[in-house]
């Protein structure tokens, strides 16, 4: 039994890429790992695995990445619980406090009984001004597993702007030897034809790197 709760205020892998180029225009933006141990970082970084630094329109900003499990057991089995979570933080050099948080985006899944894993995705993540705005938009993918057997995993996609999220889920492509693949379905929140060209096409590029599992 999988369930999937999301809460939006609105360890995985470290990736491979955080910034690609986006079109003819020159979007990326300079993205720097930092220890997550630095006194430099928001102090909500203790409880992060990953800790990357950028500067936008917005000034310097920190997005900090980290996931933790926990597993309960009573007469009714075992229940694993994994939280995967993404803040944004910029920098407030005037103010009290040297950062704000910006805003912050929780997965909390719970799989009873069956195999279980779930991680951020490498080649998701992405950090870049997609729509040419001088402000960073934000990708993050999740994969989950909870199953027995050969089923696919659940993949979901969410991209910050500005002004709203928009989430693509979908589930991997299976291809078990000498049988036909199945999974690979998508939707989109909201649909495809109502996300603006530039986030609708990153978030259509991620799925196709990481649809396959």
């Amino acid at each position: 039994m999988l369930l999937a709760m999301l809460a939006a205020c609105s360890g995985g892998t470290p990736p491979t890429s955080v910034s690609r180029g986006h079109s003819d225009q020159d979007t990326s933006m300079q993205v720097q790992d930092v220890d997550v141990t630095s006194p430099a970082l928001p102090t909500s970084a203790a409880s992060a695995d990953r800790a990357l630094r950028y500067t936008d329109a917005a000034g310097g900003n920190v997005l900090l990445l980290g996931q933790h499990s926990i597993t309960r057991s009573d007469d009714n089995g075992v229940m694993e619980r994994l939280t995967l979570h993404v803040a944004q933080h910029v920098e407030t050099p005037h103010a009290p406090q040297p950062f704000r948080e910006a805003w912050r985006h929780t997965e909390i899944i719970e799989c009873e009984g069956l195999d279980f894993d779930g991680h951020f995705l490498d080649d998701a993540l992405l950090v870049e001004d997609l729509d040419g705005d001088g402000f960073a938009e934000v990708l993050v993918g999740f994969s989950t597993f909870c199953g027995g057997g050969v089923d696919p995993r659940q993949v979901k996609l969410v991209l910050h702007t500005r002004d709203r999220d928009f989430v693509l889920e979908g589930e991997s492509i299976v291809q078990p030897p000498g049988v036909p693949a199945f999974g690979g379905s998508h939707a989109t929140t909201p649909h495809e034809s109502a996300i603006p060209a530039p986030f609708r096409e990153a978030l259509l590029a991620a799925w196709a790197r990481v649809r396959g599992g």
